[in-house]
């Protein structure tokens, strides 16, 4: 009878975990739309000044990361690009839609 119920509490502790995991990608899925909605119509300052961390070759997680935190950006956008930069470094596919939402966040 313990094991049963070690089995059905291991159970429901996975399954509230995969819930609460569920939440958080919709969430972050929601933010970024929201961010990226926000920052549409913004414009491409010209790559003259743009600095190298924020190029397919030169791209640096930990750069992009201070840019933003020393950025004026509101807190909702601010963590939707963290974890976007986060995502990146995960999937190197991702990085040139990223380094774009970075330019325009940033001004650039």
């Amino acid at each position: 009878a313990a094991g049963d119920a070690v089995e059905g509490a291991t159970e429901a502790a996975g399954d509230a975990a995969e819930a609460a995991g569920d939440a958080v990608d919709e969430a972050v899925d929601s933010t970024t739309e929201a961010v990226e909605e926000a920052t549409e119509g913004a414009t491409d300052a010209g790559s003259g000044d743009l600095p190298g961390f924020l190029t397919a070759d030169g791209f640096d997680a930990d750069r992009a990361r201070e840019a933003l935190e020393n950025a004026d950006l509101g807190p909702v956008q601010s963590a939707a690009l963290q974890a976007a930069i986060s995502a990146a470094e995960d999937d190197p596919a991702m990085v040139q839609e990223v380094i774009g939402r970075l330019r325009e966040a940033l001004g650039y």
